[in-house]
């Protein structure tokens, strides 16, 4: 790692980056979009997890913040007919496409 940088991004592949993805995953879909019940563990794996090729950001050691790609066009938030729309703040509901049924 650079230490003229505070960020750092790079493909996720230690163990130790991987637990934090999972940690974040939770964070963001069990605590701030309830979309995930919460667990003991305080961890969430993506059902695509096995797919996934997670690029992170890091600051020092710590995963701060993640993007999952895959090859394979599916979303589980479609499956599941959640609503994200009400998720998001007010100013932005009018950006977030209600319908993705043409996302499938």
């Amino acid at each position: 790692m650079r230490e003229n940088h505070d960020y750092f991004f790079k493909i996720a592949d230690r163990p130790a980056e991987f637990t934090q993805i999972h940690e974040l995953n939770y964070h963001t879909f069990s605590e701030e979009i309830p979309q995930h019940p919460k667990n003991l563990e305080k961890k969430l794996i993506d059902s695509f997890h096995e797919e996934n090729t997670y690029i992170i950001c890091l600051k020092q050691e710590e995963v701060i913040g993640m993007i999952a790609i895959r090859a394979q066009l599916r979303f589980r938030s479609i499956e599941k007919s959640v609503p994200l729309k009400n998720h998001f703040p007010l100013r932005f509901r009018s950006h977030v496409k209600s319908d993705c049924s043409q996302l499938k």
